[in-house]
């Protein structure tokens, strides 16, 4: 199950567990194709307003910001040194979320990842490669799995090399069974994202915005949002007391991505 053992968690009934891409090439709408490989989060959501324009308050007026032409800057999959650092510059305790990800092995790509709303934001990567191998002169593509950071944490995770893409439950219970070098005492019965929560309690992050301090999105899996965006409020509702929630709610780039995966399946 892609929940803790004994877990009520009422899993929604409209999410499809059983979805399987038949690649892991986000090739089903034009944003989830351009910012799968995008390492920063800030560009991710650069590239999305880009695209689909953004709404912005001005002297008390919503005015519509229509799309604009995408610089290179903002579609490379990791920018060069120079770049990087001019780019970081303009808003250094937002734009560095990322963009220190490690560099992508030959083929590889990104399936899932998980951001914590800390300043700056922490992002982990879940990526998926293509081995060439051959065996009794046959040749085939077995994929391997890693998890990644920025700070070169050791991650482990139960995931078996495969020939075909995970369902949207097989990389649910893939991201649940991750452990991590930073949290040495993460209890065996927790998903990983669930002792990510608990981070954000030692962290000092409150109860009202806990529900929000984990996103966990994919430009290949639209669903994967929505599925851990219900959970992770569940759980903290399970096990704190929780009052109003803050009106905050992060709304980025994999919303629009939900919003389009919705259109398509209606």
């Amino acid at each position: 199950m892609p929940v803790a053992p004994h877990s009520s968690f009422p899993i929604r009934t409209d999410v499809d567990l059983d979805f399987r891409p038949a690649n892991y090439v986000a090739d089903w709408c034009a944003l989830a194709a351009v910012v799968q490989n995008v390492t920063g989060e800030a560009r991710r959501a650069a590239v999305a307003r880009g695209l689909l324009g953004s709404v912005r308050l001005r002297a008390s007026q919503l005015v519509d910001v229509p799309p604009r032409p995408l610089s290179a800057q903002l579609l490379s999959d990791r920018l060069p040194p120079a770049r990087r650092a001019h780019w970081i510059a303009g808003d250094p305790l937002i734009r560095v979320s990322g963009e220190y990800l490690p560099a992508y092995l030959p083929g590889e790509v990104e399936i899932a990842r998980l951001v914590l709303d800390t300043r700056p934001m922490i992002v982990y990567s879940v990526r998926v490669f293509a081995l060439s191998s051959s065996a009794q002169g046959l040749s085939r593509a077995l994929r391997g799995v890693r998890m990644v950071d920025e700070h070169g944490t050791t991650f482990s995770h139960h995931g078996a090399l495969d020939a075909h893409t995970y369902s949207l439950g097989e990389l649910i219970r893939l991201i649940d069974s991750v452990r991590s070098s930073t949290l040495p005492e993460h209890p065996e019965h927790l998903p990983f994202p669930e002792a990510l929560l608990l981070e954000g309690v030692a962290l000092g992050v409150s109860t009202g915005r806990l529900h929000d301090f984990v996103q966990i999105s994919s430009a290949v899996y639209p669903e994967l949002r929505a599925f851990y965006r219900t959970r992770l409020a569940w759980w903290v509702q399970q096990h704190f007391e929780v009052g109003p929630r803050s009106r905050y709610r992060r709304y980025n780039w994999a919303d629009t991505l939900g919003q389009w995966w919705g259109e398509r399946a209606g």
